[in-house]
């Protein structure tokens, strides 16, 4: 199970937050009421909605931890805004980590997640000053664009420095079911079955 977790996390770059989750406790249990519903769909669908979503925006920034405060009010009041759900789950584990994460979901299938960690042990901050924000979506037909967009403009306007900006091309959904566990797979298939009325 877990050697299949790791396999899993490196190819969708799944946050360790989620990997622990799916690997020593029951999903959710250590997340804010109603996360898992408004960014996930729900725990059942957690597996199923994140390997089948895509990243439709990434913005990428340089900042210290004295800016940390700043970004995540940004991205709050983004979210607000947009009158999406907010939630601010940045911590700090004295002795272990660091963390500003800030996640403005919807579930009707938008997930979006700032998200930046510094450990108390060196090697394992890999990406020095570097912050970024995903915008990501596990249905098709969500409108994802105006949020995006007032998104761009916010951080155009209130971020003092460079703004990486890329929208990665989708990746197709047969690598995307390789990357997910061998259940959600044999699910798939399953479904596919059932739709094609066999």
């Amino acid at each position: 199970m877990k050697t299949e977790l790791r396999r899993f996390s490196r190819a969708m770059g799944l946050s360790l937050t989620v990997v622990s989750l799916l690997a020593c406790e029951r999903p959710g249990d250590r997340l804010p009421p109603g996360y898992m519903d408004a960014c996930y769909g729900g725990r059942s669908n957690m597996m199923r909605n994140w390997v089948l979503s895509d990243t439709r925006l990434q913005i990428t920034v340089h900042g210290q931890e004295l800016d940390w405060p700043k970004l995540a009010a940004l991205v709050e009041e983004i979210g607000t805004e947009q009158r999406l759900q907010v939630f601010n789950t940045s911590t700090e584990i004295t002795g272990y980590i660091r963390m500003v994460q800030v996640s403005i979901c919807d579930a009707a299938g938008l997930f979006l997640l700032l998200d930046k960690r510094k450990y108390d042990d060196a090697t394992f901050n890999h990406d020095g000053d570097q912050i970024a924000i995903y915008l990501r979506t596990y249905h098709d037909k969500f409108n994802w664009r105006p949020i995006a967009d007032a998104l761009i403009k916010a951080m155009q306007s209130q971020w003092n420095g460079d703004i990486k900006i890329v929208y990665p091309p989708l990746i197709p959904m047969s690598e995307k079911e390789l990357a997910g566990p061998d259940s959600l797979r044999e699910q798939l298939k399953r479904e596919k079955l059932v739709n094609d009325g066999h």
